[in-house]
């Protein structure tokens, strides 16, 4: 005779099992691996909760990448001309609270990055070839747009678009704003200026579908997952989590 229980057992065995496995793996993967990749699956989780909670999707990708801004300038903010800034990783950035305009710049890109926006850092020479400012520029609908969030600052083209640092440089922007732009700021955009695409740190293919499951599990267990594991990743690597704005509230 079988048992009455035996449908109700291979339920928990196909359900339950599964998923109590898939729940785990992720915290068994993080233990094995580089601390170099435990750091950057950790940060990159870290990018993707903030981004959640500071984009709509719904709105348009200028909006998107401006809520980024705010962000950034929210909580990274200028510091004082004598308080020295060290060059820290991106996350204790944010936790520190502080950064100068390469600082700021590269928190910017990071986030936009995350969010799937593609994006550069541009110096901005003066007469003596000595970079004088940083400023990033972030593509969307076909093309660069310039952000500077330690100046707060963007101009718009005569179609009112935010102009790229190249239409800046070029006067192809409306001139009552940027005739209005502090003396100290209009110098920045002489004719003299590079980017540089950012060199990020990219998982390999074993990490990227580890990624994807870390992913799924964050979307899933929400805080049930992403706490744990970022405390483990705290643990195995020192990431910062806790002093993250917004993203354990």
């Amino acid at each position: 005779m079988k048992s009455k229980n035996r449908p109700v057992f291979k339920l928990l065995m196909f359900t339950l099992l599964p998923g109590f496995v898939f729940y785990c793996w992720p915290f068994l993967y993080l233990t094995t691996q580089h601390p170099d990749n435990r750091y950057l699956l950790g940060e990159r989780l870290i990018y993707g909760i903030i981004m959640n909670k500071i984009m709509n999707p719904a709105e348009s990708q200028e909006k998107q990448v401006s809520a980024i801004e705010k962000y950034v300038t929210k909580y990274v903010l200028n510091p004082n001309p004598n308080q020295p800034v060290k060059d820290v990783s991106r996350l204790r950035i944010i936790e520190n609270g502080t950064g100068f305009c390469d600082q700021q710049v590269n928190v910017f890109l990071a986030l936009c990055e995350a969010a799937g926006f593609k994006g550069r850092m541009v110096w901005l020479f003066g007469n003596d070839s000595i970079s004088h400012h940083t400023v990033s520029e972030v593509f969307y609908e076909g093309k660069y747009h310039m952000f500077d969030p330690f100046y707060k600052q963007q101009y718009y083209t005569r179609n009112g678009e935010i102009a790229s640092v190249e239409e800046i440089v070029s006067q192809s922007i409306e001139p009552l704003h940027f005739n209005a732009t502090p003396a100290n700021q209009k110098r920045l955009y002489g004719k003299k200026y590079r980017w540089q695409v950012p060199k990020w740190n990219s998982v390999n293919t074993e990490a990227g579908i580890h990624w994807k499951i870390i992913q799924a599990n964050t979307a899933i267990w929400g805080r049930l997952f992403f706490i744990p594991w970022l405390k483990l990743c705290n643990l195995y690597t020192g990431i910062p989590y806790k002093s993250i704005p917004l993203l354990t509230n």
